[in-house]
């Protein structure tokens, strides 16, 4: 059973920079309750999205994230499914009158996944992130920004002249350049004007790079993460990067078991959860499209806000091959269909024996 962990409880009515100090001492977000009931989440990252206010001055329910909410009679599964349609590493555990009774960790759930055994027997090249992308560590602040947008990326493979790995630069590395509380952060999704365009990032890569070879199982591979408190492992062959795994991929991965049709939806936040239903079914009429003509597996659709511009990563498996495609629209269904419409161009647009490869194991099996 996944252990039920003591929560750090604030008023709505507290200021933020009260439980800003909590979550600086702690490194644990902190739960928001209104009038005793269950009313937010707020972790660092929420608190540097609002980096602008004066937090002595600002409520914690002005900051507060609503989050999915768990019940001590959630599955297994079902605590698989909360993580992965959201960003946050803890959630909370409610009563029927929604009233907080503890937080479930993302780790301890994935513990529990080895516990029982329930983590399929796969190769991390199965179910990586690809493509990956790469920045040479001469490269400064502003093009590594303008990388993380343009593909809608958070982490960057960073990589020598010879074009072997030397590090990792996160969107959290580089919200950190500057350490002074007014000044605004250069976050890659943050649409303001910087002063580092010409710094170098060679002084923000983080030089310890956790790595498996393609061929490591996942369930290996999982070990290595909670071993060294790692959310994501760099698959490298040669010293040359081959993918990128992480915890989501792995939530994926258990959740495309049990689904049928195998459709994953995540990313939606909450003032969008109204379109989850319809996102999930234009999702599905394309994975039954492709289930026709291809040996289709999986197909996860991620959705991300950027100011009033909405991200769309479709990743699909057919065949035991990756194909991932991203789109960017004002619209959230806009976003969706374009993104959906391109993964069926790119598998079009392959050469006739890439996609008889798709075709093959369907056809064995017939």
């Amino acid at each position: 059973m996944v252990t039920l962990r003591d929560a750090i409880i604030y008023n709505s009515s507290d200021m933020v920079s009260k439980a800003l100090s909590k979550i600086n001492k702690t490194d644990r977000p902190v739960i928001v309750t209104k009038r005793g009931k269950y009313y937010g989440l707020i972790d660092s990252r929420t608190v540097k999205q609002h980096h602008s206010l004066d937090f002595s001055k600002t409520l914690c329910s002005s900051v507060s994230v609503n989050t999915p909410k768990l019940t001590q009679q959630s599955s297994l599964l079902d605590l698989c499914n909360a993580f992965f349609s959201s960003r946050f590493k803890v959630l909370p555990v409610v009563d029927d009158k929604n009233k907080v009774e503890g937080v479930i960790w993302l780790t301890d759930v994935l513990k529990e996944l080895l516990d029982q055994n329930v983590i399929p027997d796969k190769k991390s090249s199965e179910v990586m992130t690809v493509p990956i992308i790469t920045l040479n560590e001469n490269e400064t602040v502003s093009r590594a920004i303008m990388n993380m947008r343009k593909y809608s990326v958070r982490r960057l493979i960073i990589t020598n002249d010879k074009e072997k790995v030397v590090g990792i630069l996160s969107a959290k590395d580089l919200s950190m350049i500057s350490n002074k509380p007014n000044d605004r952060s250069p976050s890659p999704f943050y649409k303001g004007k910087f002063s580092y365009d010409s710094q170098p990032i060679k002084p923000l890569v983080n030089r310890a790079v956790i790595s498996v070879t393609p061929a490591t199982n996942i369930k290996l591979a999982l070990k290595t993460m909670l071993k060294n408190n790692v959310s994501s492992l760099v698959l490298i062959d040669k010293r040359v990067p081959y993918g990128l795994l992480s915890t989501r991929d792995l939530l994926e991965t258990v959740l495309s078991v049990s689904a049928t049709p195998n459709v994953q939806v995540s990313g939606l936040e909450s003032y969008d959860k109204q379109y989850k239903d319809e996102v999930y079914e234009l999702s599905v009429n394309t994975a039954n499209k492709l289930s026709k003509r291809f040996d289709f597996q999986t197909l996860t659709i991620h959705v991300k806000k950027h100011g009033h511009r909405y991200t769309t990563r479709v990743r699909a498996i057919i065949a035991g091959k990756i194909i991932s495609v991203h789109h960017y629209d004002w619209g959230l269904i806009s976003s969706v269909l374009e993104t959906l419409k391109e993964l069926e161009t790119t598998i079009l647009r392959m050469k006739p024996a890439d996609k008889n490869k798709l075709k093959k194991k369907l056809r064995k099996a017939k």
